[in-house]
């Protein structure tokens, strides 16, 4: 494939496969914690297995976690897909963003979406 056509990628980007850019009229995010929302009219959304995990080893591809944080760093939100539990992705995935950001105020611009049955929490 081609070099990413997405502004938040460089052309010589190392991520696998090219995120999908979600556009949707409204997109609103509310944050349970702080009781604030915001609408998001885009974001890039990335799946786990196979781009920010090596698709045989299951391996977390560590430069392209690097180059998640630098778009998040940048102010600009992400997503992540996955039929996983969020048990896996909190343990598994979440801690090699969090070793390497900035401010830990980064990763509210992170959204996770996870868990259509084809896992289970338990494992």
């Amino acid at each position: 494939m081609a070099c990413f056509s997405f502004a938040s990628l460089s052309p010589h980007s190392i991520i696998p496969y090219p995120p999908v850019l979600l556009r949707v009229a409204v997109l609103g995010l509310f944050n349970s914690h702080t009781g604030t929302g915001r609408v998001i009219s885009e974001m890039l959304l990335f799946d786990i297995d196979g781009v920010i995990t090596q698709p045989v080893t299951g391996e977390v591809e560590l430069e392209v976690v690097n180059e998640i944080i630098a778009i998040l760093e940048r102010g600009e939100p992400v997503a992540f897909n996955t039929g996983r539990g969020l048990n896996w992705v909190l343990r598994d995935i979440l801690p090699h963003f969090e070793a390497r950001i900035s401010k830990r105020s980064v990763m509210s611009r992170l959204c996770i979406v996870y868990q259509k049955g084809a896992f289970s929490d338990h494992l």
